[in-house]
């Protein structure tokens, strides 16, 4: 399971349709071992192939279900970290392929909390750049404006990593 699971990260930036063939048979396995971190680390890993490749996105329904599924199974994801992007990709796969989820705020609530809170500077900018959207799709360019400045800052201080500059970028 693991084996297949790093597959799939080696891959996810150069092949997202090769790395998510991987991921979902890490997916079945992590289930069958009943491996908490490696079903919700897969689970995250699946939705950021579709954000990569961005072509058919309707097959993020059915893991937005996977992912309810799994929180009523299991009330602790195990870490912070992993909390932390599992909010971020369920938050971006409903924003984008069910934005009137009735859950969809209270992911936006959760990722805001992520992005103010994280150390991890590509994922607070990934998270950011999906809520600059999100906030100006729903007509809240104020708070999408908030945003902008309070990210600004991390690509005048130091080079940010490469993923989260082309991210704030595009």
């Amino acid at each position: 399971s693991w084996l297949l699971y790093w597959m799939g990260s080696c891959l996810l930036m150069v092949n997202p349709a090769e790395a998510r063939n991987h991921f979902e048979a890490a997916f079945e396995l992590f289930t069958g071992e009943d491996d908490r971190s490696g079903l919700f680390l897969t689970w995250a890993n699946i939705v950021d192939t579709f954000m990569y490749e961005w072509r058919d996105i309707h097959p993020l329904d059915h893991w937005i279900k996977e992912l309810e599924s799994l929180l009523r199974r299991y009330r602790d994801l195990g870490s912070r970290e992993i909390e932390d992007r599992v909010t971020c990709c369920m938050f971006s796969a409903l924003m984008f392929r069910q934005p009137h989820h009735p859950d969809l705020p209270g992911w936006q609530a959760k990722a805001e909390a992520v992005m103010n809170s994280t150390p991890d500077e590509t994922l607070k900018v990934s998270i950011g750049n999906n809520l600059v959207y999100y906030h100006l799709w729903t007509g809240r360019a104020d708070a999408a404006g908030v945003i902008v400045d309070s990210l600004s800052p991390l690509f005048k201080k130091a080079p940010a990593h490469s993923l989260a500059q082309l991210m704030w970028f595009s």
